[in-house]
């Protein structure tokens, strides 16, 4: 789910009042197309979006590129990247983009004054490890249909709100980052989707997507969205501080230390 929703979800208001604070003071613009993270930097910051869409991508020598995660309102980028020397990918704004950027020290302080938040970060983290996980099944053992409709119904859920079910959401990508989210050609996607439209599934127009008929969408895509983790409850989130404890550290503050640790453990 967004962090945001986690923090409105778990956070009593004080702790989610003091995380709105510092991001109103760490608020940057990106242009629509720029490129936030570049593949080779040194990572200093810890990208909340505010507005807008961004992509995370790997680009090859040629110019081809695999759009490999999106990042939506309310999410975090790459709390992994204040882990390394050197970050492998890059993250472009989709379009124009507001984000906050916080410092390791940012958060670390955030973790001190707020072992909720500290949790919550950690528990953002194994979610998305689960994301990507989908993503590389979608491109790897789906046909184009199944890997379109797939890449459909996670942008419109992930958009839901909390409570209620609209019809619409935002969508903001072009054909071509379609393709190279999916691993098909621009013609392929092109394709495709006019499949969708006809069989009365999906209508994309003025940046909307609109969904016509989501059951049949999902099951194109063999799509659950479990991996999104949208009903996690306390109880999930309250499993950190045992596992943070079995991990030797010896307070919940110490989350940041053992998420270096895992991806140490990981590499």
């Amino acid at each position: 789910m967004p962090f945001s929703m986690m923090l409105r979800r778990f956070l009593d208001p004080q702790d989610r009042y003091c995380w709105e604070v510092m991001l109103s003071r760490r608020a940057r613009q990106i242009e629509r197309g720029s490129d936030l993270v570049r593949e080779g930097d040194t990572p200093h910051f810890l990208y909340v979006v505010l507005a807008g869409w961004a992509q995370k991508y790997k680009q090859l020598q040629d110019g081809r590129r695999q759009i490999v995660g999106l990042f939506l309102p309310g999410d975090l980028c790459d709390l992994d990247a204040l882990l390394v020397d050197r970050v492998d990918h890059n993250i472009a704004a989709v379009r124009d983009l507001s984000v906050a950027e916080l410092t390791r020290t940012d958060v670390r302080q955030l973790a001190e004054d707020c072992p909720s938040l500290a949790r919550l970060l950690f528990w953002s983290e194994l979610a998305g490890a689960a994301a990507y996980r989908e993503w590389m099944i979608n491109v790897g053992q789906r046909s184009a249909i199944e890997r379109i409709a797939h890449l459909l119904c996670e942008i419109y859920v992930r958009q839901q709100p909390d409570a209620g079910v609209r019809r619409r959401c935002d969508f903001f990508l072009t054909q071509s980052q379609v393709a190279e989210a999916t691993g098909l050609t621009q013609v392929h996607v092109n394709r495709t989707l006019q499949e969708l439209r006809a069989r009365g599934l999906v209508q994309l127009r003025q940046r909307e997507l609109h969904i016509e008929n989501f059951g049949e969408l999902a099951q194109i895509a063999q799509f659950t969205g479990d991996y999104l983790h949208r009903e996690a409850s306390s109880n999930n989130v309250d499993r950190l501080s045992y596992f943070l404890q079995s991990m030797g550290s010896r307070n919940e503050t110490d989350a940041p230390d053992v998420i270096v640790e895992l991806a140490r453990r990981r590499a």
